[in-house]
């Protein structure tokens, strides 16, 4: 029989038996399908088919088909259960109940009467975050204990809570402390796009604080009278007071950055002149960090007698090409 639980319930069945027929007696063997069907609680229909064999002596196979019924002519009554007695628990036992069937015992249950986990000591934890919902302000997203039960605060979502991040309202990187890139002057220009990243300045002048057409002229007009031998580049005496201007001016406003050129008048080899040239811009930037300015403020170059401010052809001029200029900004 298949689905013994179900009102419609079909069955296979076999078997043996003995049957005369014209005066033949002979035995067959059943094999048939049926189904039986829940009328009422006690009583049944069955339907039946079957194929039956028979011995070898005269009689014919054949099909056989029936139908019928059965049931409960007379039910019993049912016996009335007793009820339960009441009945009083040990204290041994009740350190083993388990009254929310949460897995946790009551005697170690903070929530004895609510379902609960074991990562919140039997309470519930609708999020699962170790905190119990009652002491969780935020009981259906995962946060932590510093946050009473909360996610972190992260208003731009960029991963860096708002405490710690130095722009919290804008998008950045743990890089930047939450910025999107690093501005320690606070000038609107990146630090390393800024050339004097601890100064604000401006975007015209490369993030450097804009300089005085005043300072720079004095700065030029020191340069000018910085001045070599012929052939050399060792300073000549009269040098060293303009030199001393332009360390002055570096060291009182200390956001000024110089490039220092270096250039020759037009007698000589010209490899030998741009070698010439940059020995007289080391010389003069040397000298500077001599004077307490820091090498991150300098740099220097040489190019020879390719940029003459005078014609060669007189002593004047190449006198005047002899030269280093020192020009503010790089």
């Amino acid at each position: 029989m298949f689905l013994p639980n179900k009102s419609f319930q079909p069955f296979i069945s076999s078997g043996a038996g003995l049957s005369t027929y014209s005066g033949h007696l002979g035995g067959y063997l059943p094999v048939g399908l049926g189904i039986q069907y829940r009328l009422f609680p006690d009583a049944w229909m069955i339907i039946n088919a079957q194929y039956r064999f028979v011995t070898p002596n005269g009689i014919i196979p054949h099909y056989f088909y029936s139908i019928g019924f059965y049931g409960t002519l007379v039910t019993r009554r049912r016996a009335t259960a007793p009820k339960p007695a009441l009945i009083v628990v040990p204290d041994a036992m009740k350190e083993s109940m388990d009254r929310d069937n949460d897995g946790i015992v009551d005697s170690v249950d903070h929530c004895p009467d609510q379902f609960g986990v074991l990562s919140a000591n039997g309470c519930p934890d609708r999020d699962s975050d170790g905190i119990t919902d009652i002491n969780d302000k935020c009981p259906d997203s995962k946060g932590s204990i510093k946050y009473n039960g909360c996610p972190m605060p992260d208003a731009d979502g960029d991963s860096i809570s708002d405490e710690e991040d130095a722009c919290p309202l804008i998008y950045g990187k743990l890089l930047y402390q939450g910025c999107p890139y690093s501005d320690r002057d606070k000038d609107g220009i990146k630090d390393e796009e800024d050339r004097c990243p601890d100064s604000p300045g401006t975007k015209l002048n490369q993030g450097c604080p804009e300089i005085s057409n005043n300072l720079k002229e004095k700065v030029d007009q020191a340069a000018r009278n910085i001045l070599f031998n012929s052939g050399s580049y060792t300073l000549t005496i009269s040098s060293y007071k303009y030199l001393n201007k332009i360390s002055q001016i570096l060291l009182k406003d200390t956001s000024i950055k110089v490039s220092i050129e270096g250039h020759t008048d037009s007698i000589g080899v010209d490899e030998e002149n741009m070698i010439l040239s940059k020995n007289r811009a080391r010389t003069v930037y040397n000298y500077l960090l001599s004077k307490g300015i820091l090498n991150n403020r300098l740099r220097f170059d040489g190019f020879g007698e390719t940029m003459p401010k005078e014609p060669n052809e007189s002593a004047k001029g190449r006198k005047e090409n002899r030269r280093v200029e020192v020009k503010i900004g790089y």
